[in-house]
């Protein structure tokens, strides 16, 4: 009986290691610490927030849409296709949400064409130069904002470029390690996450 006991509490342990390593892993949150734009040098003002679709897609536009009215940046990109090439872009319906939550239109931008994180970060990375952009906020779910970082670090192929990253409240990412389709995502993340980092500069 004490070395199933034993067993468990080792099991468990292990368990709650790799849920533990694996969030720290995907997420990069670096407005989590900041109450509001500007109170210190870890919490600059920003010149545009760029949420990238994907996962609970509604979720990332809510939150780059909150961020943009708390001040944060004066200008928002969406990106992303959809799936369905019949159907309107996943960057216009993120930004229907966020003018139904009172975002002008005329300081939202739509990148249309891009079908994966990689080229999330290729085409937006377009229109970031024409705005003369230096301090950029990426938004996506918490097991998506590493990966999304480091895509755009290697998209931008500058040093003077600050990126920095806030996560939105994915439902799927709700009690992860209690789900099959939680473990799967962790599993396509890592695998995604170790690609990009291994040709990253």
């Amino acid at each position: 009986m004490r070395k199933f006991l034993t067993g468990l509490i080792i099991a468990a342990t292990v368990a709650v290691l790799a849920v533990v390593g694996i969030n720290y892993i995907l997420t990069d949150d670096d407005l989590a610490g900041c109450t509001a734009p500007g109170v210190s040098e870890a919490c600059p003002k920003s010149d545009v927030i760029v949420a990238v679709s994907g996962g609970d897609t509604a979720a990332r536009a809510r939150k780059a849409a909150q961020l943009y009215l708390d001040g944060w940046a004066s200008k928002i990109i969406y990106s992303g296709d959809s799936a369905d090439p019949m159907a309107v872009s996943n960057a216009a319906e993120m930004k229907k949400i966020a003018i139904s939550m009172n975002v002008p239109a005329r300081n939202i931008l739509v990148e249309e064409k891009s079908t994966n994180t990689a080229e999330n970060a290729t085409y937006t990375m377009k229109l970031l130069d024409e705005m003369d952009a230096r301090k950029v906020i990426l938004v996506s779910s918490p097991y998506h904002t590493r990966r999304v970082k480091l895509n755009f670090i290697k998209a931008s192929d500058t040093d003077t470029m600050r990126f920095m990253t806030a996560t939105a409240d994915d439902e799927a990412w709700h009690k992860w390690y209690l789900k099959a389709s939680g473990w799967q995502i962790a599993v396509n993340e890592l695998a995604g996450l170790a690609a990009v980092s291994a040709t990253t500069k």
